[in-house]
């Protein structure tokens, strides 16, 4: 059946006939709203895909854009997308392998350095520089096990990530493991502060005292319990269910055709509206308990309402790292911002304290008559200290003005947080027992030594290969100076064996 309308006396097929006999505007047709309600308007459409689950329309152009367009995120799972997994790339796996595995080997043998150092030392400045070096080594070994573990969950998981995303980033999994990360790289981070601070102020005492006693002894216990339990603070707040309206993202229903993906509480606004036909936008401003409470409301009480997960604040991403990249309307901006202005203080005291030793050092050699040793010792430290500034900037000064940035909206720094969360950050996991280890320091310097030699060794015998091999060349006029001895010398001969044949 065709259905036409009147127009100046003409009839124009204006109406689209749908499958349960409906009519509407053409219009309407392929315009990613299923206006007939049996979905035909929209089928054999080019314009757009069809979300298997939440049955939405998105554009085409939203496909594998990075960016979740279907509450069910199968705008981003299909077979034409080819990064799935939690990380985008694969070069940042074999990386988070890599680095992982020279952390947890690097920092095990620091590890058993920093004991043996502590139970060798007894005055109370080694034995206070051992402990710091020792939660150095536990939380870069800490967060060589985080990389490994997140690479082999991208490894085993593979394409199966992207259809189980919401349940990966809801799980405890990924909460343990974020919490393994914050704490780690905190720990690290407020341990070699410390100790930076606690070098200059020995450097500006030079006084050394026993550290066999039990005051002494207290104190380096008292310090490393504090920074422990400062760095499992900062990780657990965000997680604990009574600050959960300042950090939770969304919930996820696993067994719900309804809710699907992670549902903010925008999205429970609008299927509240649906459902009771009108609803408050005080919803908005509602606790999580409160909308569970309605969403179990909406489902009969045999049934035992409807089973959520919390979308935690280490769910953010893939890769459950501490939220660092926050905007102006993120529930979580207060803290992220706290937390970042922290860890940027951290960065200067590290480089003041560092600063002042390099030029105490220096001055120190300038003003006294020191030995050769002394001249050597002075040189090593300046050099460790110069390698300990440059590795913190790299880590950390990009990555702080990065967030800021990100804050501010000049950038969306989104796409760059793998590359920091597995490269970057870490670096100082796998650099910073290579600085602060003697043995490690030694066999690295030794193990370059022997590459750098081999090279030589190998480029000088082959520039002495390539000499012998090399043909003799004159230039013109050493030929031409050979040509005429050549004729003179047979000339002379010539002239020889005629004057005996007269002779004769």
């Amino acid at each position: 059946m065709t259905v036409v309308s009147r127009w100046n006396g003409s009839y124009i097929n204006t109406w689209y006939t749908c499958n349960n006999d409906k009519c509407i505007p053409y219009h309407r047709v392929c315009d990613l709203s299923d206006d007939c309600g049996d979905g035909s308007d929209e089928e054999g459409c080019g314009n757009h895909f069809k979300c298997p689950i939440s049955h939405e329309y998105v554009p085409v152009s939203a496909l594998c854009d990075g960016k979740y367009d279907c509450r069910d995120g199968s705008d981003e799972c299909t077979e034409d997308c080819p990064n799935r997994g939690i990380f985008e790339h694969g070069v940042y796996r074999v990386t988070s392998f890599l680095m992982g595995g020279a952390a947890m080997f690097f920092n095990v043998v620091g590890f058993c350095e920093a004991i043996l150092l502590i139970r060798r030392t007894s005055s109370f400045t080694g034995r206070m520089n051992s402990c710091l070096i020792l939660l150095i080594s536990i939380a870069d070994f800490t967060m060589g096990v985080y990389l490994f573990t997140i690479a082999y969950m991208d490894a085993t998981r593979g394409q199966e990530f992207c259809q189980d995303k919401d349940k990966w980033l809801s799980s405890d999994e990924c909460a343990l493991l974020g919490i393994a990360n914050t704490v780690a790289s905190h720990l690290s981070l407020f341990a070699m502060t410390t100790l930076s601070v606690y070098r200059l102020s020995s450097i500006s005492k030079m006084v050394s005292k026993d550290g066999t006693g039990l005051k002494p002894l207290l104190q380096i216990i008292t310090t490393a319990v504090v920074i422990v339990l400062l760095s499992v603070v900062l990780a657990v707040v965000p997680i604990m269910s009574l600050f959960e309206d300042n950090f939770v993202n969304g919930l996820y229903y696993p067994s719900s055709s309804l809710f699907t993906g992670s549902v903010s509480k925008a999205h429970h606004f609008q299927i509240f509206s649906s459902y009771h036909g009108r609803a408050s936008a005080s919803v908005l401003e509602l606790p999580w308990q409160q909308i569970r409470g309605l969403v179990n409301s909406m489902f009969s009480k045999q049934e035992g309402g409807l089973r959520s997960n919390r979308v935690h604040f280490f769910g953010n991403s893939g890769v459950c790292l501490f939220k660092y990249l926050v905007r102006k309307n993120d529930p979580q901006v207060i803290y992220s911002t706290f937390i970042l202005s922290i860890d940027l203080i951290c960065f200067i005291l590290i480089t003041l304290s560092y600063l002042y030793i390099y030029t105490k050092s220096m001055t120190s050699a300038r003003t006294f008559t020191a030995s050769t040793e002394t001249s050597k010792r002075n040189r090593k430290l300046q050099k460790k200290v110069s390698i300990i500034i440059a590795t913190d900037f790299m880590c950390w000064v990009p990555f702080v003005v990065l967030c800021w940035l990100h804050l501010g909206g000049t950038i969306n720094a989104t796409p760059y947080y793998p590359l920091f969360s597995v490269v970057v950050l870490p670096l100082n996991s796998v650099v910073n027992p290579i600085l602060y280890s003697n043995i490690i320091a030694t066999k690295s310097r030794a193990s370059l030594r022997k590459v750098f030699t081999s090279i030589s060794n190998r480029t000088a015998r082959y520039r002495t290969v390539d000499r012998r091999k090399k043909p003799v060349t004159f230039s013109n006029s050493a030929v031409s100076n050979s040509t005429t001895a050549t004729n003179v010398s047979e000339s002379v001969s010539g002239r020889r064996n005629v004057y005996s044949e007269t002779s004769t």
